[in-house]
């Protein structure tokens, strides 16, 4: 019997994907404003026999009460729309699927969406370890809130990715303790699941693009810039080096282009979530790797073999700013 990898994606709307189907047809058919695009999407996700997108029949996605096989589909992410649990799954699928031999079978890949639109880190997601939120009397969350999102995500997994983070940067307040309850989350998912190194991506808030194009004279400029560095600095703690990862996204986003949700979610680009789920798949291959080649574990062949194909990851530390 096949293995079974279990995988959760959690965040916000990002996570919830706002990657544009429409334009994913343009890309794929090279329409794009009339000019060439590259042909990734279409050799990964388009079935010329059936001229529909491929299905991948051993990754299977539950998103609310949606459950299915992986693909480009309704129920998966907002309507009209993918995200990155496509190129995320398939990136995995793919690694698990080269590194099949005759002694271990390509596992079933289980994702599971737990993302929510507008929710915090700072209330929404709220670990069980950060306590209650110092927030003024404006602010008060009603009964039963703080924390109610984390509660509902909690299942058993291989992995866990965490894409959120737009709520928490809009205040210096909650930028400030982002760190915190970034570090607590990691902690007390671990806990809670009794998983003490459980794999841990964390998507970068890329929404503003590369730290060096941003404009310093925005006033939104700083808290950005000190937002990412808090998501990056979590992964630099002692005790999370080697099973956790900060993967990059801000260098995915486009501007000048055509737009599909502007001025959020990334501009709503299929181009753009295509290759942030496949970054944050490479990333969690990246911490198999990791976990594999550690002094005093014993590595199995294709796991050894997975690991190999993380090596061209994208780059996943945080540049200089």
């Amino acid at each position: 019997m096949a293995p079974i990898k279990i995988y959760i994606l959690a965040g916000q709307s990002n996570m919830v994907g706002m990657g544009s189907v429409k334009h994913l047809h343009q890309l794929i058919d090279n329409k794009e404003h009339g000019t060439t695009t590259p042909n990734e999407y279409r050799t990964n996700l388009w079935n010329e026999n059936t001229n529909s997108f491929w299905v991948r029949d051993n990754v299977y996605i539950k998103n609310e009460e949606t459950v299915g096989k992986l693909t480009v589909a309704p129920g998966y992410a907002a309507k009209n729309c993918f995200g990155p649990e496509l190129m995320f799954g398939w990136t995995i699928a793919d690694a698990f699927d080269d590194a099949d031999n005759d002694d271990h079978e390509s596992p079933i890949i289980l994702l599971i969406k737990t993302a929510w639109g507008g929710k915090s880190l700072s209330v929404d997601f709220r670990p069980p370890s950060s306590g209650m939120p110092p927030l003024d009397k404006h602010q008060q969350p009603e009964e039963g809130q703080v924390g109610l999102f984390y509660r509902k995500m909690i299942q058993e997994l291989d992995g866990f990715v965490w894409f959120q983070g737009w709520n928490d940067m809009l205040t210096w307040p909650t930028v400030n303790e982002y760190e915190t309850n970034l570090a607590n989350l990691v902690r007390d998912v671990r806990h809670d699941l009794h998983v003490p190194s459980l794999p841990f991506v964390i998507g970068e808030l890329g929404q503003h693009g590369p730290s060096e194009l941003m404009d310093p004279s925005k006033r939104w400029t700083p808290r950005v810039l000190a937002f990412r560095k808090h998501q990056y600095d979590v992964t630099q703690q002692k005790e999370f080096r080697g099973n956790t990862i900060f993967v990059k996204t801000a260098e995915y986003m486009v501007f000048g282009e055509e737009t599909f949700n502007q001025p959020f979610h990334y501009n709503g680009r299929a181009d753009t979530f295509f290759h942030i789920g496949q970054a944050l798949g490479r990333g969690m291959l990246k911490l198999i790797q990791d976990s594999v080649s550690s002094p005093g574990q014993c590595a199995k062949p294709d796991q050894l073999e997975i690991a190999a194909l993380a090596d061209d990851a994208a780059q996943l530390s945080l540049a200089s700013e």
